[in-house]
């Protein structure tokens, strides 16, 4: 029911989901048209993305539907030839990532992961985790989590925030 916006600088599009009061993160969708190229505009992407739909050449990488790459500047650079939608999460305050799980590092390489690499770790209740890219200096870890119908995510505890995205 969120309605998409223009960008403040074109292309794209975005729907803001959700923003953490206390580290000014927010997670938005960010929807691009066909043949749209992002310069890595730091107030429309953050520096991970998930195609949702369609697909991204992410810093020079194609990517489809499920693939993730974190890049290792602030933010993803990129282009579409069909267009796409993807999955962020970015500062939106110049203090942003200051709270209890700072958003500030970087990886030293970037990191893309397909969708059908990596390893799904079984949680039981029918829920498994996949994970994407982990900085345990800035204690920050992206993951995908597959729950099937009755599915139920076992009790677990963060130093900071938790954000999900339901697909």
């Amino acid at each position: 029911e969120i309605s998409w916006e223009p960008a403040a600088a074109p292309p794209g599009e975005l729907k803001r989901l959700f923003t953490d009061p206390d580290d000014s993160m927010e997670s938005r969708l960010v929807r691009y048209g066909a043949g749209d190229e992002t310069g890595g505009e730091p107030d429309l992407l953050g520096r991970e993305v998930i195609v949702v739909r369609g697909d991204f050449e992410a810093d020079g990488v194609r990517l489809g539907k499920g693939d993730f790459h974190r890049a290792v500047g602030a933010t993803v650079t990129g282009r579409t030839e069909p267009g796409c939608v993807l999955f962020t999460v970015r500062e939106v305050a110049r203090d942003a990532g200051t709270g209890e799980a700072p958003d500030v590092g970087s990886l030293d390489e970037p990191v893309y992961v397909r969708r059908s690499q990596g390893e799904w770790i079984d949680l039981g209740g029918h829920t498994s985790l996949k994970r994407l890219a982990v900085d345990p200096v800035h204690r920050v870890e992206i993951s995908i989590v597959l729950m099937g119908a009755g599915a139920t995510f076992p009790p677990h505890r963060h130093p900071g925030a938790e954000e999900l995205l339901v697909l």
